[in-house]
């Protein structure tokens, strides 16, 4: 049996401000809390496979904070970030697979009419996993790559597009046993009818 869940409970808190600047640009913060009674959560069995079930209690505490600009015509620019602290109320204290931090830089550039070009930088901060096998706890390392993409808009209608996600090729992994795959190249055409 692979579930073997019941109800939680939870209380929670979030607060943002937004305040905007130089009329292209603006900052954004949020705080959010959580306490939740009962939180699904997977866990390794002694056969090795996972079982979603609810665990005593655990404590969410975030922050999250973004900033977009547009200084000149041709020029988009963006952070963003997270912050958690995720802890369960009993031993080990360990909540599986939710990063301390995230943060991700864009910038795109529109050199000519209906083209676009731009670039993401993502970095991940190290996650708790339990391994399957030996149910022991583990953490992943940070991790980063980097996303190139470009669009352009042949018609009002119609647009042609490219990404290719991690681009420097890096060996990382979101999920324990799991690597990511390496260079991914995507071509697509969105056309509205």
């Amino acid at each position: 049996q692979l579930l073997a869940t019941g109800p939680n409970q939870s209380w929670n808190a979030q607060g943002d401000v937004r305040w905007r600047f130089a009329e292209t640009g603006h900052v954004q913060l949020s705080l959010y809390g959580a306490f939740v009674e009962g939180l699904v959560q997977e866990i390794a069995l002694e056969s090795g496979l996972l079982q979603l079930q609810n665990i005593e209690s655990a404590t969410l505490l975030g922050m999250a904070g973004e900033v977009q600009w547009r200084p000149l015509s041709w020029l988009d620019l963006e952070v963003e970030g997270s912050g958690l602290r995720a802890r369960r109320g009993d031993s080990p204290g360990h909540l599986a697979y939710r990063p301390g931090f995230k943060v991700r830089g864009s910038l795109t550039t529109y050199p000519t009419a209906g083209l676009s070009v731009g670039m993401d930088a993502f970095l991940v901060g190290p996650q708790w996993f339990q391994n399957r096998g030996t149910r022991e706890w583990g953490e992943l390392g940070q991790s980063w790559k980097l996303r190139i993409r470009g669009a352009y808009r042949f018609d009002p209608r119609g647009e042609l597009w490219i990404v290719a996600d991690n681009a420097t090729d890096n060996y990382y992994q979101s999920s324990f046993g799991f690597p990511a795959p390496g260079v991914e190249v995507q071509v697509g055409l969105r056309f509205a009818l």
